[in-house]
């Protein structure tokens, strides 16, 4: 679509509002391919919807997608999978806890009665046990909430329209008129359901009308009202909230869970002193901020988000002192990143610089980037000089830091390779940060990925607890001597010793991280002591002493773990999908128990994991002809990688977690 001016953008200034431009906004109706009732778009393809807009809409490769296809995608994603999939949750049943975009196997709807849920998405009974009857969000309702709805639906509608009008358009606003106005794309990164639970609300309304609506059909048989009245009553109040609550009551239960605020204390403790603690979304930051400002944990870390960095705002807060964390030289003055200024920044070499040396990256801000006479031509952004920049590293101070490890060579600089062409305002902040700290205040990240890996920061840092750390040094991945004490003294579980407390998924995937940060550094000491008895060979130096000091450390971290975690609230062997993660996890961590010698629970999740595997494995072969081995395994991995349209929309859904299940299974000696 053409590029148009759109409004007027402010921004705050010190003492007034400044004008900064015009928004550039695009006009989609004067598309060539404008038409009535679009729906389908991504502009940059965002999480892979446009697998979903075929899946749902019914376009062929190649095809140009109309008006029918934005209708069907309507009505079978948006209608159909955003909203009616969640409104039945509430009054038919609901199948698990994994986030569905449209399988079968993943977070449908369900009735209970088998012979309506075999139809809609094949033999129930065939889904491992993890995923179904031992999962707390496996409710079976039977869809008498539904019908009761139904019932007073259709009594309000005959007995009082205007009150019907009323809460239909109650309904409509806060259901269905939502799925109009939003126009969801496909792939969201978690469920939305409560987005339209205004019209949940409403429904419940005809749910208590329907009460009325059997009384008043009881009073016809029995001819007394008080009796028809009591039994109406007592029926729907056991078939309805008796029900409910039996069904949904423990996964609905959060009074003994703070995983929320034990996630941000492990990452907060992870930290040295006085740390800069870069996160990478709201998950990771909201309990971070909360565990600071109301519980008063750790106020000596400061608590940066990265997705926020983008808004002048935020960046300029960084200049001021919060709790008991120093403020921060960011190079740019406050108009220098106003508005949309430096908003992107492009790397360009036009003005003399070698691209084949390092840059110092503060002399390259503050030179470059700083000034309005180095601008990049097409589109006038600012500019960085070059891809190759380098930090110099303070010896003196690291000496002084206990916290960092002594057996490594400390560099001179470090030597940043940045990968793309353009970098954002909150790729600039975070390398005003590395320019100006001089290794005054360790720097941790709650993760790695492409917002670090594009800077070139992967290659110096370094595991401590839950977050990663910039050293100045190539480290080996680990600081043992840190992460052990953490792990020991520090961490906490969110509760998940006590029994019967609920994990959705997201909460199981942070438990997940936990597991592996003790299965990683359990596997680093046992490591460690497989080199103490391979350099003994060399050197003759007794190692049995230091050996078994680090399969004891090992043993301990595992049973902490385990201990930490119960298995009866998290099983170690369960369906997920993301490629089978929940499994791999729970894999490593029987690895490394066995290789320490804690058999009981590498036994234990074994045992756990081969009920799982087989399972899965039985399942994805009881979903119809072409998923047989014969026929799949050849197509197998060129379908994971999209390559391959071989399968259908619905089996592509499995491919890569039967993949990874197919692997596993292999590993475990469980294929012949």
């Amino acid at each position: 679509p053409p590029s148009v001016e759109g409004s007027t953008m402010w921004t705050k200034g010190k003492t007034q509002y400044n004008e900064q431009g015009s928004m550039t906004e695009y006009d989609y109706a004067a598309s060539e391919n404008a038409h009535l009732f679009p729906r389908m778009y991504d502009f940059r393809n965002d999480r892979n919807s446009h697998f979903l807009y075929q899946q749902f809409g019914g376009i062929q490769d190649d095809e140009e997608p109309g008006p029918i296809h934005n209708f069907r995608y309507f009505m079978r994603y948006q209608m159909g999978v955003m909203y009616m999939r969640y409104f039945l949750w509430n009054f038919a049943g609901k199948q698990n806890d994994l986030q569905g975009f449209g399988n079968k196997r993943d977070g449908n709807f369900i009735t209970g009665i088998s012979f309506i849920d075999n139809l809609l998405y094949g033999n129930q009974s065939n889904l491992p046990d993890s995923i179904s009857k031992e999962n707390k969000a496996h409710n079976k309702l039977y869809a008498l909430p539904l019908i009761l709805g139904l019932l007073g639906f259709f009594y309000q509608l005959v007995k009082n329209k205007k009150d019907f009008v009323v809460t239909s358009l109650l309904f409509f606003f806060t259901g269905i008129a939502i799925v109009l106005y939003l126009n969801q794309a496909g792939m969201q990164p978690r469920e939305r359901d409560y987005a339209y639970v205004g019209s949940f609300y409403a429904f419940a309304i005809w749910i208590g009308i329907g009460v009325l609506a059997i009384s008043y059909l009881l009073e016809k048989l029995i001819k007394n009202q008080w009796t028809s009245t009591l039994i109406s009553a007592t029926a729907c109040l056991m078939a309805v909230p008796v029900l409910m609550a039996s069904e949904e009551w423990d996964d609905h239960d959060r009074s003994k869970k703070t995983i929320a605020r034990d996630l941000a204390i492990d990452y907060l403790e992870s930290c040295a002193p006085n740390a800069i603690l870069i996160s990478f979304g709201d998950n990771d930051t909201y309990p971070l901020w909360y565990a600071q400002e109301v519980e008063g944990i750790r106020k000596d870390v400061r608590v940066i988000n990265y997705a926020l960095l983008s808004s002048d705002w935020y960046f300029n807060q960084l200049r001021y002192k919060l709790n008991n964390s120093d403020p921060m030289d960011m190079i740019f003055t406050e108009e220098q990143v106003e508005g949309n200024k430096r908003a992107i920044v492009a790397i360009s070499s036009k003005y003399g610089t070698n691209s084949n040396d390092y840059f110092n990256l503060y002399d390259a801000l503050k030179k470059y980037t700083a000034s309005d006479e180095y601008l990049e031509t097409q589109n006038e952004f600012n500019i960085l000089p070059t891809k190759k920049l380098f930090v110099p590293v303070d010896s003196l101070q690291i000496i002084k830091d206990s916290t960092y490890q002594k057996n490594f060579p400390v560099l001179d600089r470090l030597n940043l390779d940045i990968k793309p062409d353009y970098i954002y305002k909150n790729d600039l902040a975070i390398l005003c940060m590395l320019a100006t700290n001089n290794w005054k205040r360790p720097i941790y990240f709650t993760s790695g990925g492409d917002e670090i890996d594009k800077l070139g920061l992967e290659p110096y840092l370094e595991i401590e607890g839950m977050c990663k750390r910039l050293v100045p040094y190539r480290s080996n991945g680990i600081n043992k001597n840190r992460t052990v004490a953490i792990l020991e003294q520090k961490f906490k579980f969110g509760n998940a010793s006590e029994p019967g407390v609920y994990f959705d998924e997201v909460n199981r995937g942070h438990l997940l991280m936990m597991r592996q940060t003790y299965a990683l550094t359990a596997k680093y000491l046992c490591d460690e002591a497989d080199n103490m008895a391979r350099n003994a060979l060399i050197t003759g130096k007794d190692y049995k002493a230091d050996s078994a000091r680090n399969l004891a450390l090992a043993k301990k971290l595992i049973q902490k773990i385990d201990k930490g975690i119960s298995d009866k609230n998290m099983p170690y062997g369960m369906t997920s999908a993301r490629g089978s993660d929940h499994n791999n996890i729970s894999f490593a961590l029987m690895e490394i128990a066995q290789k320490c010698g804690e058999n009981e629970i590498g036994n234990r999740i074994k045992t756990q994991l081969v009920k799982d595997l087989k399972q899965q494995h039985a399942y994805y072969l009881s979903l119809g002809d072409k998923m047989s081995n014969d026929e799949l395994l050849g197509n197998l991995y060129a379908a994971v990688e999209g390559k391959s349209n071989y399968l259908s929309n619905a089996q592509q859904a499995f491919a890569r977690d039967w993949f990874s299940c197919i692997q596993l299974m292999n590993r475990l000696g469980l294929l012949k």
